[in-house]
């Protein structure tokens, strides 16, 4: 069974057990001494306590903010990539009923779309399927934002 560890839900409701670890890093392919912290991550990879990196993520879910949007798609994203483990990246709007999820194929990522409230939102990789409307349930987006 696959484990959760997020450092900050934001409000958004993803239906999944979330382990409340002290940010949770994410150690860079290339690079023992950098690490970065994600939204939420998933791993199968069984937890040791007290353990600070993640082993393995096979998701990593980014939310993003115009504070943080610029660094988690330009520095943060590519590292991911780079992840032989991912099978998914999700970037979720927090200003906006959008989402971007990255899914590796092979040895290509495709990007999916999925916006507004009647939209589905699919992770294959964890069993996911969700309407947008209740992701974004209980947070207040203005009905003229659009990604």
């Amino acid at each position: 069974m696959c484990k959760t560890r997020s450092r900050d839900r934001r409000g958004f409701a993803l239906p999944t057990t979330v382990h409340g670890e002290a940010e949770p890093g994410i150690i860079r392919p290339d690079r023992d001494d950098t690490y970065y912290v994600a939204d939420l991550v998933v791993t199968c990879s069984p937890y040791q306590r007290g353990e600070q990196l993640v082993k393995e993520p096979i998701l990593i879910v980014e939310i993003l903010s115009p504070a943080t949007e610029t660094h988690d798609r330009r520095t943060k994203l590519p590292a991911y990539r780079a992840i032989e483990s991912v099978n998914e990246i999700l970037l979720i709007d927090s200003e906006s009923i959008y989402a971007e999820i990255l899914r590796r194929e092979g040895d290509r990522w495709i990007t999916e779309l999925v916006q507004g409230r009647d939209a589905t939102l699919r992770l294959p990789s964890v069993d996911l399927r969700i309407a947008m409307a209740e992701l974004y349930e209980g947070i207040e987006i203005d009905a003229d934002a659009t990604a």
